[in-house]
């Protein structure tokens, strides 16, 4: 299936390979690229939380820490203050945004939901995960006319990488 848009957002079932699938198709182009990425912390074999990680400088903070009863506490500082200036930089000087991923937790984070906007309404070509769930701010993305928003499964999984690849920079594939 040929993918007419270069604003390109994995989404699916957690843990069937979204940002995999993202990884593989980095590796598949040879052109710069930044953003950011979103990291599950760890501690004794448990998740404790979630971090944003700048692609191009590996500053990270936390965007979520895991309460008592599994409740997650959003933190949106990293988001507008990470987050924001690894979209800005990417923006000024990459030629691929990498956004892994978008979701509810920056839902009080409304420059880094800005700068999200500014990016996929821009001339670059973007490529993220967006959850599946249901808010303003992603509803927001889906509605926009140059996002194409596509599922990941198992079945698709091992052939969207060299798709997307191919979709986001023509034969500038390795």
């Amino acid at each position: 299936m040929p993918f007419t848009m270069r604003k390109i957002l994995l989404t699916g079932e957690v843990g069937v390979g979204k940002s995999t699938v993202v990884d593989r198709v980095l590796h598949l182009l040879d052109f710069p690229f930044g953003g950011f990425r979103t990291e599950r912390l760890s501690a004794g074999g448990r998740l404790i939380g979630f971090r944003i990680v700048d692609i191009g400088t590996y500053s990270a903070g936390p965007i979520a820490k895991i309460a008592g009863e599994g409740r997650l506490i959003p933190h949106p500082q990293a988001f507008e203050d990470i987050g924001v200036q690894a979209i800005d930089r990417a923006l000024a000087s990459k030629d691929l945004i990498v956004m892994d991923e978008l979701g509810f937790l920056e839902l009080e984070a409304p420059r880094f939901q800005e700068m999200v906007l500014a990016a996929l309404k821009g001339p670059k070509p973007v490529l993220g995960v967006l959850k599946r769930g249901h808010n303003s701010f992603l509803d927001g993305i889906r509605a926009l006319d140059d996002v194409e928003v596509i599922e990941v499964r198992e079945d698709n999984r091992d052939r969207l990488p060299l798709e997307i690849a191919k979709a986001l920079k023509g034969d500038r594939v390795r």
